[in-house]
């Protein structure tokens, strides 16, 4: 996940093993804070994890990387190990970004999930939308045009 931009008291972050806004996990990153925690959501109750400071500006582009194997997580920002975390009560889940906190906003440009029983056809997805063709696009083109 690259990053480019963050503004308000929120986080961004990389969700994972997600049943539900009340049971996944997240390592989410606070541009207020200049730090990356890992939360969990079990029952509809929060648990913060370890808190990391992040080496850099988050106002620039940077890239985040969450390896999850087994019950270990580890998380990556610009390639750099900077965390890690361990936990066993969720097994299965989805993969997504997790937006929190009033004005939380953020660009997101790749998003790229890989591993076992992920189909090859989803891996080699390219990540980039283009926007030919798109009704926003298309609808600009329109006004121009008179």
């Amino acid at each position: 996940m690259r990053v480019h931009s963050g503004q308000g008291g929120g986080s961004i972050g990389i969700a994972f093993r997600t049943h539900d806004v009340a049971s996944c996990y997240v390592w989410a990153f606070s541009v207020l804070n200049k730090t990356m925690s890992w939360w969990m959501a079990a029952d509809g109750a929060w648990t913060e994890g370890p808190r990391d400071a992040v080496p850099g500006d988050p106002r620039e582009e940077h890239v985040y990387k969450v390896v999850v194997s087994g019950d270990q997580f580890k998380g990556y920002y610009d390639g750099e190990l900077i965390s890690k975390w361990q936990s066993k009560r969720l097994e299965t889940g989805r993969v997504g970004i997790a937006l929190s906190g009033g004005g939380t906003q953020a660009t997101v440009d790749d998003f790229i999930v890989t591993g076992d029983g992920i189909g090859a056809d989803v891996q080699n997805l390219e990540a980039a939308v283009s926007p030919q063709g798109k009704l926003a696009t298309m609808w600009s083109a329109i006004k121009q045009s008179r």
